[in-house]
């Protein structure tokens, strides 16, 4: 286990411990008043230290925790297949580009084909 888990299951237990014997001593309500404030607490040192401070995190607990496993990989393979969806991408508009280029020099069918066009042919046969 890490070092980060245990200190936190064994502050999350001493926090049960106290606010139990508050609820025992004094009244339950202040018992579970205590441990949500003390839950509360936690949450905020954590966040301090994790979110805002990452060298904070790596004094505090022995360094930062690793980003490995099967996310990893399917982040890396998210991010694989959108690469080469956008160079295809690319690829597919330049290629569409370049045949385009030619098409403007010679008539397309719908200008070349015309009712009076028929007659023309007649004429050259």
């Amino acid at each position: 286990m890490s070092n980060m888990l245990v200190r936190t299951a064994a502050t999350v237990f001493v926090l049960a411990l106290v606010a139990i014997g508050t609820g025992f001593l004094v009244n339950p309500v202040w018992g579970w008043s205590l441990f949500s404030l003390g839950l509360i607490g936690l949450l905020a040192t954590t966040f301090g230290i994790s979110v805002c401070s990452p060298v904070g995190l790596a004094l505090a607990y022995g360094g930062c925790p690793e980003g490995r496993g099967a996310w990893e990989e399917v982040f890396t393979l998210l991010y694989r297949r959108q690469r080469a969806e956008t160079a295809r991408s690319r690829q597919l508009a330049h290629s569409l580009a370049r045949s385009r280029q030619p098409a403007g020099r010679f008539p397309t069918a719908s200008r070349s084909w015309t009712p009076n066009t028929h007659r023309l042919v007649q004429r050259f046969l």
